[in-house]
């Protein structure tokens, strides 16, 4: 990650702004007594969004927006007396952050059903923005009076923090606009960490847990894991979500007490890590499907790209979205010729769930209208990993999910025609045994896949090596996290 092009603007932006960055530094560390170095990499992390956004400054509009925050932080102060709280006591808290697709169900429920009977555990619903029309019902597989609702506090605020924020940074605005700064917003930067000062700080103060596990890691910077690691929570499990490749602002300052990794890669690419406790486990969504000793349904299975959805393409302004709809459907006219050519083989495609109702499947349905041995299905999580594993081999261009079924023991073939997948970085910009990127006729995918779905020894080595590399699952993955749990509880 040294050489990548955003860690280096952060960190020039940071020395050409080192000064007025220094004095926020000092300011926070005296009034709200955070050490200087969990401020610092705060700071940085936030530096990603100024990197990547253009933060122009107008100084009548940033003075209403500063002085508005300070008026919404102590109203908010005065009605967190009167606001009914319940203090959250439990041995494990899960950190939940969708009520559909739950983390619970893809992640959690496997180790919960693994943690000895004495422990207590529950969930903590926090969204990173407040919602109304959240249905906590819809949390799959929970008991709904073990869920704990802290996403108020990202609107209501402790008043130890708020009122403080009031009365000593009134003023405070006036030297941050008299500082010297280059392409930096100093006072949208200070607002910035004083709303996650204020949101952590609240949060934490009503925990009393000795273990919280959150599966988006990602969410987990310096400040909030500081304030709940020393305000609430004794132990801060994280375990990596998905395959994230080289972004940046995935592997960027991530906090914790106990790291559970999908690879030794994955943690390698972490920038400033906090802890030594890693653990490359591969991926707990896998945990219900290692042992499965059911035979092969289907010889090949499509995973389905929503080309055109590719909103991070156009937001990055990297890539070329237009020729990765082109590729794509290369790609699956290639696959309809192969199936006319092997009408003995089976294949199925997963699509996510409500994409059958959208135009472009039409498109995709058309296609296929004469062929006979292709299915199509909707699924997502648990139905998504149940069918790559009644599977022998996987088609795929950029889902995360083809190094999940690494983990399965499954052939996956990555398809790259014309590199124009490397905006996402799966690590398949060169060619390779399961990467295809220079041909794209029929004979070629037809022969490869031939090739992948052949009883070879040469073959199966090799994606071992790939199974080591991106998905080490050597045991049960959410055994090892509950065991190191159960150990943690039992010397407590």
């Amino acid at each position: 990650m040294k050489d990548d092009i955003t860690w280096a603007n952060i960190k020039k932006l940071y020395m050409e702004n080192y000064s007025g960055i220094d004095e926020i530094v000092i300011h926070i560390n005296s009034l709200y007594k955070i050490p200087k170095k969990i401020i610092r990499d705060q700071i940085k992390k936030e530096l990603i969004v100024f990197t990547e956004q253009t933060h122009k400054s107008n100084l009548l509009f940033d003075l209403l927006k500063y002085y508005a925050s300070l008026f919404i932080a102590l109203f908010s102060g005065i009605i967190f007396f009167l606001f009914k709280k319940k203090k959250i006591k439990s041995d494990v808290l899960y950190e939940e952050l969708w009520q559909e697709r739950s983390l619970y169900s893809r992640f959690y429920i496997y180790i919960d059903n693994l943690l000895s009977k004495k422990i207590s555990s529950s969930i903590l619903l926090n969204f990173p923005t407040y919602s109304n029309n959240v249905d906590i019902t819809k949390i799959e597989g929970v008991d709904k009076k073990k869920i704990f609702d802290i996403r108020k506090y990202n609107i209501l605020f402790h008043p130890s923090i708020s009122f403080k924020f009031f009365i000593y940074d009134f003023f405070y605005s006036f030297k941050l606009i008299f500082i010297k700064s280059k392409n930096l917003n100093l006072l949208l930067l200070y607002l910035k960490l004083i709303r996650k000062i204020l949101i952590y700080k609240t949060q934490s103060s009503q925990m009393n847990t000795k273990v919280l596990i959150s599966a988006s890691d990602y969410y987990w910077g310096p400040f909030k894991y500081y304030f709940f690691k020393y305000h609430g929570v004794k132990n801060i499990f994280l375990i990596q979500h998905n395959f994230v490749g080289d972004y940046i602002t995935n592997n960027f300052y991530l906090s914790c007490d106990y790291y559970f990794a999908h690879s030794q890669l994955a943690i390698n690419k972490k920038i400033g890590f906090y802890n030594k406790r890693q653990f490359p486990i591969g991926s707990v969504q896998l945990s219900p499907f290692l042992d499965a000793t059911e035979p092969s349904t289907f010889d090949i299975l499509m995973i389905d790209q929503p080309v055109h959805e590719l909103v991070m393409v156009v937001s990055r302004g990297e890539g070329d979205k237009e020729d990765i709809i082109k590729q794509y459907n290369i790609l699956l006219y290639n696959i309809k010729k192969y199936l006319l050519h092997n009408k003995t083989k089976k294949m199925l495609y997963v699509l996510k769930s409500g994409a059958m109702k959208k135009d472009t499947f039409i498109h995709i349905k058309n296609i296929f209208k004469d062929i006979e041995n292709i299915t199509f299905v909707e699924a997502y999580g648990k139905k998504t990993f149940r069918y790559i594993n009644q599977s022998e081999l996987i088609i795929n261009m950029y889902s995360s999910v083809g190094i999940e079924s690494y983990g399965l023991n499954k052939k996956v073939l990555w398809i790259n025609y014309n590199n124009c997948c490397d905006i996402f970085k799966f690590d398949t910009e060169k060619e390779s045994l399961h990467i295809v990127i220079s041909d794209d006729s029929c004979k070629a995918f037809e022969d490869r896949v031939n090739l992948l779905l052949s009883d070879n020894k040469e073959i199966d080595e090799h994606y071992q090596k790939l199974k080591v590399k991106y998905m080490n699952i050597q045991e049960n993955p959410a055994k090892i996290i509950a065991d190191k749990i159960n150990e943690i509880l039992e010397k407590e």
